[in-house]
């Protein structure tokens, strides 16, 4: 099957445009993977009656963050890639990325969203997770007005 380049479909300013939004669907795909989600159910356990008071009522399942080992309500935590699915910047990486994307339960770990934020930008980086932690610190704070800061 022949597909559309971005310049045919006539939907996209740009190549990056196309790419970007091809990218965005692959993340849906991830989303609903069911390895994934499989490996999320079973990596929680139901609240303790002794924690009950430290979540929400609503708070059915926790579990651990593997980079900070503090425990989380399921909603804030995040199947990230040990391996990342790398990068997407050309339609010839489709096949590669979507094979690290689409990763067995062995490539994936459970991380809050804010140590998931911190290793993603690690990984772009090149930082160690310190100094991501920092780098990111410092660009929310150089992102504030003066007056915040």
């Amino acid at each position: 099957m022949k597909t559309m380049g971005w310049k045919e479909c006539n939907f996209f300013k740009t190549k990056a445009a196309y790419l970007g939004w091809l990218r965005g669907q692959f993340r849906l795909i991830w989303k609903n993977y069911p390895p994934k989600n499989e490996f999320k159910r079973e990596n929680l356990i139901p609240v303790p009656k002794e924690w009950k008071h430290q979540y929400h009522r609503a708070t059915k399942r926790v579990g651990q963050c593997e980079q900070c080992e503090v425990w989380f309500p399921a909603s804030k935590l995040e199947v990230d890639h040990i391996k990342p699915a790398g990068s997407f910047t050309e339609l010839s990486h489709a096949n590669k990325f979507l094979d690290g994307l689409l990763c067995p339960k062995s490539n994936m770990r459970l991380l809050c969203k804010p140590c998931h934020a911190i290793i993603t930008h690690m990984e772009k980086k090149g930082l160690d997770f310190k100094e991501a932690e920092l780098d990111k610190k410092a660009i929310l704070f150089c992102s504030q007005t003066v007056s915040k800061q």
